[in-house]
């Protein structure tokens, strides 16, 4: 019997979280083998709240309110859903020649929608300003439409009813004739009203990013900024020991397969696993000062609850101490280290399908996995940045 995900909870936020554990399955060097993935995300809501890994343009926070904005008034609970998933469709050609855009290679059949892939950060960001998830939404129209007839909003023009309600009334209006040809090029009052909304996101790096802009030709955020105040240099410094610190793991993992492989493909790969092994004992004498139980004491502050991190910190934790003690060069050879790495994943996946314990899954294993560098959705976010930049330079000299 095949496995399978489900679950019933209705919080965007925690069906989003579920969808980008499902997405990085698809992307091979990035796979959380090791089980380490609350610690990741948990994070990198902190760092940059609202976003996600499968985010991939700006404008799309824009443009899943126009859709819902523009519904028609007599729009009822029983047709919103089919009409919200019509509008998202009908533009993925008129987007089609847009780097970035959604559904440029499905077309129409496009699975999962730009609406459900912003929903979290639509409400992190306070553009939709009720905490309903979408279905939730779609459930409570006709109510929330019956209410808002009551409802005076100020606008541009007086005080008049507004279907509104649920969405920020500040944010910009929709182009003209925008459902036949629109772009993801960002406009500077765009821009402007979402660098707001980045900010209102304080003491995040989002936020200080939002107004500093970093540089973006870079992989990783520590190696975006000189300088930053005392907060966030205590979550960058905690974001980049924790990577360097469990990419190590991730190594050794890769190489221990490899090790205990019957396929020379794998075999031949060891050479390679030991290198990247001595290059990364080099990177973690650069964070050798740091210790996992910074990040616990920050993890707390932040509010990030206890029980998402207690399982995984015991490894954690283990993992550094062999590190303090062995020191980071001699783990490839060290007999406990790779012990306990090959016991992480057994208790992660389970014995039918933990490659240390499955013939079947290691001989089906692809020679790499999870070795890529923990960059916190780094990689999503300098594009978000990008397009925020580009609409606020169409202005460049005027007041933002």
């Amino acid at each position: 019997m095949g496995s399978f995900v489900a679950w019933v909870d209705y919080s965007a936020t925690e069906q989003e979280r579920m969808r980008q554990a499902l997405a990085l399955f698809k992307e091979t060097e990035t796979r959380d083998e090791l089980g380490l993935g609350a610690i990741r995300d948990a994070l990198a809501d902190i760092m940059f709240p609202g976003t996600s890994t499968v985010q991939t343009r700006l404008r799309y926070f824009l443009i899943v309110p126009w859709i819902y904005q523009g519904l028609p008034r007599s729009t009822t609970s029983a047709r919103i859903g089919t009409l919200v998933d019509g509008a998202e469709r009908d533009l993925i050609e008129v987007l089609a020649d847009e780097p970035g855009a959604f559904g440029a290679l499905s077309g129409r059949s496009l699975q999962r929608l730009p609406s459900s892939v912003y929903w979290n950060g639509l409400m992190t960001w306070g553009i939709f300003r009720l905490s309903l998830s979408q279905w939730e939404y779609h459930e409570r129209w006709d109510a929330i439409r019956q209410h808002n007839q009551h409802v005076l909003i100020p606008d541009d023009g007086g005080v008049a009813p507004d279907l509104r309600v649920a969405w920020d009334p500040r944010m910009p209006d929709a182009p003209p004739d925008w459902r036949s040809s629109l772009s993801m090029t960002m406009q500077r009052e765009e821009s402007v009203y979402l660098r707001d909304r980045m900010e209102s996101c304080g003491g995040s790096l989002l936020a200080h990013f939002a107004l500093t802009r970093p540089r973006l030709d870079v992989r990783t955020p520590w190696d975006a900024v000189d300088r930053l105040p005392a907060r966030l240099a205590r979550m960058m410094r905690n974001a980049r020991g924790f990577s360097t610190l469990v990419r190590g793991a991730a190594l050794l993992y890769n190489l221990q397969l490899c090790r205990v492989s019957q396929l020379d493909a794998h075999r031949d790969r060891i050479p390679d696993y030991e290198k990247s092994m001595e290059q990364w004992a080099a990177e973690m004498a650069q964070v050798e000062e740091w210790s996992p139980d910074e990040l616990w004491s920050f993890l707390r502050e932040s509010g990030v609850p206890v029980p998402i991190v207690r399982g995984d910190r015991i490894f954690v934790d283990k993992w550094f101490d062999l590190v303090r003690r062995q020191g980071a060069r001699a783990l490839a050879q060290d007999a406990e280290s790779r012990k306990l790495v090959m016991g992480r994943e057994c208790d992660v996946k389970g014995l039918s399908r933990a490659r240390f314990a499955n013939p079947n899954a290691l001989a089906r294993w692809g020679g790499e996995s999870g070795t890529g560098v923990m960059d916190f959705r780094w990689f999503r976010v300098r594009t978000l940045l990008e397009d925020l930049y580009a609409g606020l330079d169409l202005g460049r000299g005027q007041e933002g």
